[in-house]
């Protein structure tokens, strides 16, 4: 489990943050599924959260992301600066998260469709 004691990057996640956390643990984990879309009111924190879902140990444990390897998000955002923002802010976990972001309004292109 991400310690949620510690600031990630500076940021103490909000309270319902840390049970959206949770929630996502308990939809993964317990009921079996592999895949999620992160969807929350603007300014929610959605970043912030779907980062602590990437660093989840149970959820990488679950998903079958090895110790050492990445895992893979595809972050889609409607603006170019949600794109950017969420670069930024993995930045730092850049070894143990590969981020690949993209506009909302184009085509996913076929090779991340094809790499899963």
């Amino acid at each position: 489990t991400v310690d949620l004691a510690m600031p990630i990057v500076g940021k103490v996640p909000r309270d319902y943050q840390i049970q959206g956390l949770g929630l996502t643990e308990r939809y993964l984990i317990q009921e079996g599924n592999r895949r999620l879309l992160v969807k929350e009111p603007t300014g929610t924190g959605k970043t912030l959260q779907s980062k602590m879902i990437a660093l989840s140990n149970p959820i990488r444990h679950h998903l079958g992301v090895a110790d050492g390897e990445r895992m893979r998000i595809l972050f889609l955002a409607n603006k170019h600066r949600l794109n950017r923002q969420a670069l930024a802010e993995y930045d730092d976990v850049s070894d143990s998260v590969e981020l690949m972001v993209h506009s909302a309004f184009s085509e996913i292109p076929q090779h991340i469709i094809e790499r899963g």
